[in-house]
């Protein structure tokens, strides 16, 4: 993501989608036009926008299908609807079908800019915050906070633990050595012969499986740990 959002704008009404277009770059906008539901979502499937807003009303295929259809494939890109159906029922489909706003018109363009900048910021501040998260499933190590939860339930690991568990985390899916561990965790402190990985291990792993869990991390003999999604 850049400071500025790259938006892309969906209205069969040139004039309005052209109105919006100008604004939003007067205001450091990037902007995409779309003037119908079908190459609206021709587009979401071949770009990265940060934004869409998409009025309800279109030919081929209307707003709250497109937001359906998008919502299916998993796309998570924050939605607004623009619409002219101002009622407390259309306002609840719309957000119901997955949109993130809902905006009447005839609306504010100074509005509809703010709200826009909204969902990119909360949007841009969730991707951080992810990006510093290590997650295998249903267990997530925070690297800014220095936790780890699974079922969002704080584990408390001694800090050696946290390291073992950060190294299989940072390599889930993959047989991580006993050497490797030691290299990395005990910086060749120890001897490859000392349990000391198993110890560590059998501590995780039970930490990991204190509530009737199943047990995350799988030992592969003769090759090292797993831990797997």
């Amino acid at each position: 993501m850049t400071d500025k959002p790259k938006v892309l704008v969906a209205d069969d009404d040139k004039k309005i989608a052209q109105f919006i277009k100008t604004k939003f770059e007067e205001n450091g906008i990037e902007t995409t036009l779309a003037h119908d539901g079908k190459e609206a979502l021709f587009l979401i499937n071949t770009n990265n926008y940060d934004v869409v807003v998409i009025d309800w009303m279109m030919p081929y295929l209307d707003g709250i299908s497109l937001l359906k259809i998008l919502r299916k494939q998993n796309v998570t890109i924050p939605v607004i609807i623009l619409s002219a159906l101002d009622s407390t029922e259309n306002k609840i489909q719309g957000l119901t079908s997955g949109s993130d706003d809902y905006l009447t018109k005839p609306f504010s363009i100074d509005e509809l800019i703010v709200r826009v900048n909204i969902l990119y910021k909360r949007t841009k501040q969730i991707a951080e915050a992810q990006s510093h998260k290590l997650i295998c499933g249903d267990i997530i190590l925070d690297e800014l906070a220095h936790e780890v939860r699974r079922n969002d339930e704080l584990i408390l690991l001694q800090q050696r633990e946290y390291k073992v568990l950060h190294l299989l985390l940072k390599h889930k899916n993959e047989v991580v050595s006993k050497t490797m561990i030691l290299k990395e965790v005990w910086d060749y402190d120890f001897d490859p012969q000392t349990n000391v990985v198993e110890v560590h291990i059998s501590r995780l792993r039970n930490k990991l499986t204190e509530n009737g869990l199943p047990d995350p991390i799988k030992t592969i003999r003769g090759f090292g740990y797993v831990i797997q999604e």
